[in-house]
């Protein structure tokens, strides 16, 4: 009898509520509006949701982030086309090698399902935080806090830091819960 409620006790839940879906990857296309500017609803194209649908049954979830050093890809008045960077639970960071457009999208797409796509030898480590606001008001009100620290962090430690940690802000993440 103990034994089998020692086993429930400890059983962990197979998902926790309000959370984020269930994911093996991420793709994060390089956005040229801050997520504190977005709407409620996160920006949809017709480049993203094709994206989106197409790599939801990998287990693949697609956002936005915005680096403050970079500038986006996404050119005006042109074709839709956004820098890219996907993350896969096994191999790490992927190299897309390539900017996604409407017309290569699917090939994208092919080759990461495929495994097609080289993971990056790379040190740099990538940290990710919400500040969409409008979305959550718990991201807008800790995510710009925790972005600024971690910033003014590796500014303090110079050199080193600077060069192997980035730190980008994203649209929300799915949850209301647990951000």
């Amino acid at each position: 009898m103990l034994r089998n409620s020692a086993r429930t006790l400890f059983t962990a839940p197979t998902r926790i509520s309000g959370t984020v879906g269930e994911h093996t990857g991420y793709l994060f296309l390089r956005s040229k509006t801050k997520p504190t500017e977005f709407p409620v609803k996160t920006p949809t194209t017709p480049l993203y949701s094709n994206l989106s649908l197409s790599l939801a049954p990998h287990k693949t979830l697609v956002n936005w982030a915005w680096y403050p050093e970079e500038p986006s890809s996404a050119l005006e008045n042109e074709e839709e086309s956004y820098e890219a960077v996907l993350f896969d639970h096994e191999l790490g960071q992927i190299d897309i090698p390539h900017t996604i457009t409407n017309a290569n999208w699917s090939e994208v797409v092919d080759n990461s399902v495929a495994g097609k796509l080289q993971p990056l030898d790379t040190d740099t480590i990538h940290l990710y935080v919400c500040t969409h606001g409008a979305r959550d008001c718990k991201c807008g009100d800790f995510g710009m806090v925790l972005v600024d620290a971690l910033r003014a962090e590796i500014q303090k430690r110079g050199g080193e830091a600077e060069r192997r940690v980035n730190v980008a802000e994203v649209g929300h993440v799915g949850g209301h819960k647990y951000v």
